[in-house]
């Protein structure tokens, strides 16, 4: 999820959701084990105890969150208490929020484009991309990574062409690395520009970069824009869940109806094997 910001009252919806979520059968879900916030959490502080207050009564899944840039003003906040508290060691450095976690067969890669790993135009600059490849590399015993990050790196309705996207040289090349990787690398998370959206890209260079497309390119790395979870362009609070068991990986989009708190899936997609495949054609 991404984007909750000021939209508590979605924003509580979409935790409710995750925390009473059931399948097809009506059967209860366990909960996830950790939750992935793709940035503009603000104001961090008082949504971050929302969250821990909906999940006081269960197990609370770990909350890894996403510097976004309405964040900034909270990165010693997140620094210096949240990622503690969440048990986050492994860190590009103590100032900068670019981590990274293992959980059972998964690799976590969160990227900082405002500080260290990237510039205050939301860029991940040189550093950032060497350390993301040298993160991937040390994956030895991850099956799946993930890498997650505010801007995308090909924005769709908002944000087009002043994000990740106005530094082009920066973006191919990153985009370039992540796709040599794609044996593990099962997909890029953002936010940002508060539209939800799915693609599958190979060549940054390519038809992603006209700002209303949706491509869908064998061979290519998925990008997830979470849309938001209480600051959404369209009313729809979007969360989307993926269900990893062994080599498999499956992400459900789960939205709700504009204007209300009833989630339904809206796209469901497959993203390991040889041949990653959706069930419904990708779109906002």
């Amino acid at each position: 999820m991404g984007d909750s910001r000021s939209g508590a009252v979605d924003f509580t919806a979409a935790l409710n959701y995750i925390s009473e979520a059931k399948d097809s059968s009506g059967r209860q879900l366990a909960l996830p084990e950790f939750i992935i916030h793709a940035g503009d959490l603000d104001p961090v502080d008082k949504n971050y105890a929302l969250y821990r207050s909906v999940f006081s009564k269960t197990a609370c899944p770990r909350f890894l969150p996403v510097m976004g840039n309405h964040d900034l003003g909270y990165r010693r906040f997140i620094c210096d208490s949240l990622l503690p508290a969440e048990g986050i060691r492994d860190r590009f450095d103590k100032s900068t929020v670019s981590y990274c976690v293992d959980i059972r067969n998964v690799r976590i890669i969160v990227v900082d484009q405002y500080k260290g790993t990237g510039s205050n135009t939301g860029c991940i600059n040189d550093a950032g991309i060497r350390w993301v490849e040298q993160v991937i590399d040390s994956s030895c015993k991850a099956d799946h990574i993930f890498i997650a990050m505010h801007e995308p790196a090909f924005c769709r309705w908002r944000h087009v062409g002043n994000g990740f996207d106005a530094c082009p040289d920066q973006r191919n090349r990153f985009w370039d690395m992540i796709v040599r990787h794609r044996d593990k690398v099962r997909a890029v998370f953002s936010a940002h520009s508060h539209y939800h959206s799915v693609m599958r890209v190979c060549d940054p260079r390519g038809p992603a970069n006209d700002g209303k497309s949706l491509p869908f390119e064998a061979d290519g790395v998925f990008q997830f824009d979470a849309g938001g979870a209480g600051n959404s362009a369209d009313g729809k609070i979007t969360v989307i869940a993926f269900f990893i068991d062994g080599q498999s990986v499956r992400a459900d989009v789960v939205q709700s109806k504009s204007g209300t708190a009833q989630f339904s899936v809206t796209g469901r997609y497959f993203l390991s094997g040889e041949s990653p495949k959706v069930s419904e054609q990708p779109g906002q």
